[in-house]
């Protein structure tokens, strides 16, 4: 059996550094320090998978990815799924359609965020292993970890005092592809289509009175800052042309976005996660669902509700002034614990329990064959060296990749890794750049 740990490696892929980095250096922090060998990165599977030939792999979700999982499962390799938007779906139905029962049979574990996604992924693949785990993203908004967000909320506080944040969510209307782009492989009359355009059309409704409703909250509020927080797949020059006019509005993407919810005074959404992550951190939460364009969604029901531009101002001018007071109560908490279930427990520990239920003989595993491309990639490291390639890598970021995962240095990292609070981090822990990626790394201890 392989028993030891540290001769056993672990590969996280991470898409969008903004939404997913922090939860998974945290998740990689503590596999780290229960001994194994974690590498993580973006699209570290498409660039680095034979390369590192790991043991275990934590797939993004089950969606179009059969084909790998099923490669690496006739080499021996576990492969566990751990989805990026596990509640982000309105109902269940619309996460099912996420599932891929095929992919799912090759899977050695599902992680559910809830209970909500247990049911389904069951549903949909009986004989597949589903532990409900939550999503170390959350980790981070329990205490003592919430900490992690204070140096970057404090900084932000420092350059725009009290302000309030809009976090949109219309990657749908004004994303880097739309969704005509997205849907175009099916026919105009095929199911997935019509989904699509119904989707489109409401979803562009409500992204104008978004719009909308900065801007009034701008010339209502103008000795307030307002920030504007476009989701990772949004295209943010619309916002910024849209609202030039007002000197008080802030176009911002830097930083993920939980040091801004630490910071604000006041969070206003529709149907975005970011509802959620809000009133876990006990920040007033407002969610603007105009009359008529109902958006039922979890971080809809957590959070206040407003219909009209003028409520949701009022809303805001009472949490100012302190005559209002949002905390989060049973109820929600309920309902968040169905979709995200570790709200007083940490995920990457429970995952970590179940990374080491995972064994496999010697003779399981075949190494993965190495890419020529990774060759090349290797080849031209040894020749200019990691600085040069490294300058030369960065240059080829282009649009989506650029806007997705820009570049991280090492230091950006260790400095995250040393914002965790000290019992987390093991001893001996190192933090290595892979240098034949862009924006990959290697976490593990010494020995």
């Amino acid at each position: 059996m392989i028993s030891d740990n540290k001769s056993q490696k672990i590969l996280l892929p991470v898409e969008i550094k903004s939404r997913e980095l922090s939860g998974k250096l945290f998740l990689a922090v503590v596999l780290a320090g229960r001994g194994y060998d974690v590498y993580l990165g973006n699209k570290i599977q498409h660039t680095a998978l034979d390369g590192i030939d790991p043991d275990i792999y934590f797939e993004t979700g089950s969606r179009d990815h059969e084909d790998r999982l099923r490669r690496l499962s006739e080499r021996g390799i576990k492969t566990v799924i751990l989805e990026t938007e596990g509640s982000a779906f309105p109902g269940s139905e619309e996460f099912a359609k996420a599932q891929d029962p095929e992919t799912l049979t090759h899977a050695d574990c599902y992680c559910a965020w809830g209970g909500v996604a247990k049911e389904v992924v069951q549903r949909e693949s009986p004989d597949t292993r589903v532990e409900i785990t939550g999503n170390p993203r959350f980790d981070l908004l329990q205490e003592p970890h919430r900490t992690f967000y204070d140096q970057s909320a404090t900084q932000l506080n420092e350059q725009y005092g009290e302000f309030i944040l809009f976090n949109a969510n219309f990657s749908r209307t004004n994303g880097q592809k739309t969704v005509k782009e997205m849907a175009s492989n099916f026919d105009e009359d095929h199911p997935v289509w019509k989904r699509a355009m119904k989707s489109l059309k409401t979803q562009t409704k409500i992204f104008a009175e978004f719009v909308r409703l900065i801007a009034e909250t701008a010339e209502n509020l103008p000795e307030k800052n307002i920030i504007v927080r476009p989701h990772p797949g949004e295209n943010p020059s619309f916002y910024e042309n849209s609202l030039y006019a007002y000197d008080n509005v802030h176009v911002e993407d830097r930083f993920e976005v939980r040091p801004w919810i630490v910071a604000a005074e006041t969070v206003v959404h529709n149907s975005c996660t970011t509802g959620v992550t809000s009133a876990l951190l006990n920040t007033p939460v407002i969610a603007y669902v105009p009359d008529g364009l109902e958006a039922s969604s979890l971080p809809n029901e957590v959070s206040e509700r407003c219909e009209t531009a003028s409520e949701v101002c009022d809303s805001i001018q009472g949490y100012l002034s302190s005559e209002v007071s949002f905390a989060l109560g049973s109820t929600p908490k309920s309902k968040i614990r169905r979709h995200i279930d570790n709200i007083d427990y940490l995920s990457a520990e429970r995952i970590a329990d179940i990374v080491d239920s995972l064994t496999a003989t010697e003779a399981d595993r075949t190494p993965l064959p190495v890419d020529n491309k990774l060759r090349l990639r290797r080849a031209l490291v040894r020749t200019v060296g990691s600085k040069r390639f490294e300058d030369l890598y960065v240059k080829r970021l282009r649009g989506e990749d650029r806007h997705k995962f820009p570049y991280t240095s090492t230091a950006e990292v260790e400095s995250m890794v040393n914002r965790f609070v000290e019992d987390i981090k093991p001893a001996g822990l190192q933090v290595e750049r892979l240098p034949y990626m862009v924006n990959g790394f290697r976490l593990h201890c010494s020995r």
